[in-house]
């Protein structure tokens, strides 16, 4: 036999087990490293696409308006139009004029209430639920 001692496996199984242990640690605090990254960056790319969503919301409720004005003062053009020709009929009176009125005048009851849904449409609304886009879009 040779003059060297040769360790046993049996002396050297702490060893092992310390080294596995540390080795365990570092793995499992490189992962959670990565995990925090990972997850700030998600947190991150969710702000920006809320407020991407956000600014076109606010784009829409700002086009919605817009379309609305526009509709509304057409109606209202068209209302005074219909006005000038009930006036027209009845200083004329030409014959059939009151059925003529009668169909003008619904054609303007017709008006005024496409007027009042748009106008409620258009109007901005806030809902009180905390998944609403207002309140998504006023949060910090």
């Amino acid at each position: 036999m040779s003059g060297n001692k040769e360790k046993s496996p049996v002396t050297n199984r702490p060893q092992y087990l310390t080294i596995a242990a540390i080795a365990a640690v570092i793995i499992l605090a490189i992962s959670f490293m990565v995990v925090i990254a990972t997850t700030n960056d998600e947190i991150a790319n969710l702000k920006n696409t809320q407020k991407e969503l956000c600014d076109d919301d606010q784009q829409l409720a700002s086009n919605l308006a817009a379309v609305a004005s526009n509709l509304s003062r057409t109606f209202v053009r068209q209302i005074q139009s219909d006005k000038t020709i009930i006036s027209a009929l009845n200083s004329t009176k030409p014959s059939g004029y009151e059925s003529q009125i009668g169909l003008i005048n619904a054609q303007i009851r017709q008006d005024n209430s496409t007027m009042r849904l748009i106008s409620s449409l258009a109007s901005p609304t806030t809902l009180s639920t905390p998944t609403s886009p207002a309140a998504l879009c006023s949060s910090p």
